[in-house]
């Protein structure tokens, strides 16, 4: 129990020092939460919050292999735009064109490494 004693007491004086760390952060997102929540009931609900983390999973996929690329200090704000294309190759082929989904799949997939492959290795820096 002390060691909790200790971490408040040093938020305390950081938090008086002007240091609130992610605090806003969460203030804001719990403030959120309650307006949206007393707007609709649902919101917070088990069925709803999953429904957000299926349609997350694509974007944070996406997000982590940004996370990775800069990290690295291999800035490529290009992202976006390669991901729509793919979405765009694989919604044509499958829709459209009536292809089997694996064929439409392996599409979007080699048309995003190819434009990443051809945009890679023309802005590799000289030095």
């Amino acid at each position: 129990m002390r060691a909790y004693g200790g971490a408040v007491s040093a938020f305390v004086e950081r938090a008086q020092g002007g240091d609130l760390g992610s605090l806003p952060v969460i203030i804001g997102l719990v403030v959120i939460w309650t307006v949206f929540q007393l707007m609709n009931p649902a919101l917070l609900s088990s069925r709803n919050l999953v429904n957000l983390t299926l349609q997350s999973a694509g974007l944070g996929t996406i997000a982590l292999g940004v996370i990775l690329v800069l990290l690295l200090g291999e800035i490529d704000l290009s992202l976006g735009s390669v991901a729509g294309v793919a979405a765009s190759v694989l919604a044509v082929g499958f829709v459209q064109q009536s292809w089997p989904l694996w064929l439409a799949v392996l599409a979007a997939i080699a048309s995003g490494t190819a434009i990443g492959a051809r945009s890679t290795s023309r802005s590799r820096p000289a030095w």
